[in-house]
């Protein structure tokens, strides 16, 4: 685990050089391309979902951001999960659970 948090770091400053924005601005937009992504799906269209300060939101090495938002639907708890990239000067999600 130490591993991962050390290359985080090192790939989220890399991300936000890339993308010319700050890390928070980033990880903000990842956030709510998630939710709009989430609420889009069927499954997730009535759930509650977790506020920025509950999500996981991590800026990978490839330039990729991994946003993991607690959910729950009716009384199940569980996670909403989304890789979200950049794609021009928006954050699309490409795959999600």
């Amino acid at each position: 685990m130490k591993r991962a948090i050390l290359v985080a770091v090192p790939a989220l400053a890399l991300f936000a050089a890339a993308c010319g924005e700050k890390p928070e601005v980033v990880k903000q937009k990842a956030f709510d391309a998630c939710v709009a992504w989430a609420k889009a799906q069927e499954k997730y269209a009535a759930a509650e979902l977790g506020a920025m300060d509950k999500a996981t939101v991590t800026i990978n090495a490839d330039k990729s951001v991994t946003v993991s938002i607690p959910a729950k639907v009716g009384e199940e708890e569980g996670k909403v999960e989304c890789a979200v990239a950049k794609q021009g000067k928006e954050m699309a999600v490409t795959s999600g659970n």
